[in-house]
């Protein structure tokens, strides 16, 4: 999934990367591009690409989760909130056909949903373990992302959306 994320991505793009395990390898399937332009609240984002290749990385700060290693609190929506990425790559904990893309931590929810709602486009980088179940905190519907890369064939309750969404399975 991570390799499939890095050929979207150009040397030069601004991007909004999410903090969940997908993204931090997604991070490291990055390392090679050039003059990337990265906002992010992960600490493993953070050290896959600051000072690299001429990449520039702002961080959103506030109180730490360490659990997700990750910053969600107001400090760092205030932060996020100054930055117009070309692209948000983002991966959620759970997709239904019917409520979309889904997180059972509502601050990343939160987050993510800020994150797409100020990208020019959205990615959705996730497993296809993921597929077919429902989390308790909204981050997406289909109609508001672009792309969905995974390493499964999501099945038949999703063909439906083919048309709306661009569909990469690696």
């Amino acid at each position: 999934i991570a390799a499939a994320v890095a050929l979207r991505v150009e040397d030069g793009q601004s991007l909004y990367i999410d903090a969940s395990s997908t993204s931090y390898y997604v991070a490291q399937a990055l390392r090679s591009k050039r003059d990337l332009t990265i906002v992010t609240n992960a600490l493993g984002v953070i050290q896959e690409l600051g000072g690299r290749n001429g990449n520039r990385v702002f961080t959103a700060g506030g109180e730490l989760d360490d659990r997700y290693r990750a910053y969600f609190d107001s400090d760092a929506r205030a932060y996020l909130a100054r930055f117009r990425p070309s692209l948000a790559i983002i991966s959620t904990e759970s997709v239904d056909p019917a409520a979309g893309f889904t997180n059972y931590h509502v601050r990343e929810a939160d987050l993510c949903r800020q994150m797409i709602g100020q990208s020019e486009r959205v990615l959705i980088a996730v497993d296809a373990s993921k597929f077919g179940r429902c989390s308790v905190a909204a981050v997406a519907s289909f109609a508001e992302i672009d792309i969905v890369v995974t390493d499964g064939d999501p099945g038949q309750a999703y063909s439906a959306l083919a048309d709306a969404v661009e569909w990469i399975v690696c």
